[in-house]
């Protein structure tokens, strides 16, 4: 199983942190295998591939302004009067950076991080996709932790890293959410995914107002009576819903940029998704319609030369099998943190409300599932049951295989639940060849989630006796 984390500041960080440590605790965890993080998730993940959740939460929890940006004697750009001081925070309390590569190098679970290419552009490169990409399992361990350091470097506040000569900033301005990197990941079979949904608070004109009436006071000086037509000038841009200034125009076409690249990756695999099905489908169609024209002689020989042609067919995605795929969007709503050094809120002191009762689910296949012999339609069935009201999805894959024959099938569905047991019933058919009576091997996964954010999910794989429809058990 592979999980992909987004981009998202420092209340990226802190969801996908919540998101993690849920997952941890599911029966999903251990067949964790691979992370792919851009940005914040580069930083989470890192601490999820090493399992120190419980590192991440203090340090965190424990992170002060003056740990990230430093105040300067001198206004210098970018940054203005601060320093970035989260690359030697980060040193400090969660390890060397030598130390924390190797670490990664030697994990169980790989990591892959997302960095953007900020070089010296090369005139009339068509090839060039400004996509920096670090395995930690095959990159050595310091460019690791410098491209990790890279990934999460804010463009608009932190200058660019060097990564072995590469000028490299943050990934998310060319991958954000990097889905399809764990897509072609041959061995994958699932992937669980995190994206964060940003929300930003609007320009605040009252502090441009005060601005204003502090300068009113000079404005016999030419200069400041410039300034001030130009604060009011911004007054109506923002009563307009203009941006204030440029500093403000190109801060929301960065948002733009990550925003859409992000929209475009899960809207691609969602329609790549379709497209794997769909050809299922239409192959299934192909084959059968040729199987009934041909003579009974023609017809195994026929079959294994369609398979053939659909086989070698070349598509720019894996066309074989689907990849199921769970994305869970989490946003901070208004409570954010402000991710700049110009946040000056302090800490709500009041406690947190207390976290909802954990869910309760109960998810069970019967032993025992139908096959239509004639169409190869398999019907598999079982029970869910939640601690309380619940609805999700459940993925089934399904394999067979005889002496010269091999079936494998895929279907997926909504699913609900509650205190009482509710039965559910899923069909599905086979690619490559129909499924026949006899037992057949099914991995199942299911997840549902509440109302108030509250999510389970098992994984179950067990031997299927398929009988005849209308058989007798």
């Amino acid at each position: 199983m592979a999980v992909v984390l987004s981009g998202g500041g420092i209340n990226g960080v802190l969801l996908e942190l919540g998101f993690l440590t849920r997952l941890r605790e599911s029966p999903l965890w251990p067949r964790l295998g691979w992370i792919y993080g851009t940005s914040a998730g580069a930083l989470s993940g890192a601490l999820a591939a090493l399992d120190r959740l419980e590192d991440l939460e203090e340090f965190l929890l424990g992170l002060q302004p003056e740990d990230v940006f430093r105040p300067r004697r001198v206004w210098q750009l970018p940054g203005g009067l601060h320093d970035y001081t989260l690359p030697d925070t980060v040193t400090e309390r969660l390890g060397a950076a030598q130390d924390l590569g190797e670490a990664l190098a030697a994990a169980e679970v790989e990591l892959v991080v997302f960095a953007t290419d900020v070089s010296s552009h090369l005139e009339g490169d068509v090839t060039r996709h400004f996509e920096l990409v670090y395995p930690s399992h095959s990159t050595p361990p310091e460019r690791m932790t410098r491209a990790l350091l890279a990934s999460a470097a804010i463009s608009a506040l932190v200058l660019p890293i060097s990564v072995d000569g590469v000028i490299a900033t943050d990934g998310s301005w060319v991958r954000n959410f990097p889905l399809e990197h764990a897509y072609r990941n041959p061995d994958v079979k699932a992937i669980v995914a995190f994206r964060y949904l940003a929300s930003y608070r609007p320009t605040d004109v009252a502090a441009l107002g005060r601005m204003r009436e502090r300068l009113e006071r000079f404005r016999a000086v030419p200069p400041v009576r410039a300034l001030l037509a130009e604060l009011r000038l911004a007054e109506e841009r923002v009563a307009r819903g203009e941006p204030a200034h440029y500093a403000e125009l190109i801060v929301r076409l960065m948002r733009v940029a990550i925003a859409r690249n992000t929209v475009l990756e899960e809207q691609l695999a969602t329609e790549r998704d379709r497209s794997v099905a769909e050809l299922g489908r239409l192959r299934e169609k192909v084959i059968s319609a040729a199987l009934s024209t041909a003579p009974p002689w023609r017809r195994r020989r026929l079959r294994a030369e369609l398979h053939e042609i659909f086989a070698s067919a070349q598509f720019p995605f894996r066309h074989e099998r689907h990849v199921p795929t769970l994305v869970v969007r989490g946003s901070p709503g208004m409570e954010r943190l402000d991710p700049s050094f110009r946040g000056d809120e302090p800490w709500p002191e009041e406690p947190p409300p207390p976290p909802p009762e954990p869910l309760e689910f109960a998810f069970s296949v019967n032993d025992v599932g139908t096959v239509n012999t004639r169409t190869g339609e398999v019907t598999i069935s079982g029970t869910a049951t939640c601690s309380r009201e619940a609805s999700g999805f459940m993925f089934i894959s399904l394999f067979q295989e005889g002496g010269r024959f091999a079936a494998d099938g895929f279907a997926e569905a909504e699913l609900s639940c509650g205190p009482v047991p509710t039965a559910w019933m899923l069909t599905l058919f086979g690619s490559g060849s129909k499924f026949q009576s006899g037992d057949a091997f099914a991995s199942v996964e299911a997840f549902v989630g509440t109302t108030d954010d509250v999510g389970a999910g098992t994984f179950i794989e067990q031997l299927i006796r398929l009988r005849p429809v209308g058989s007798a058990r």
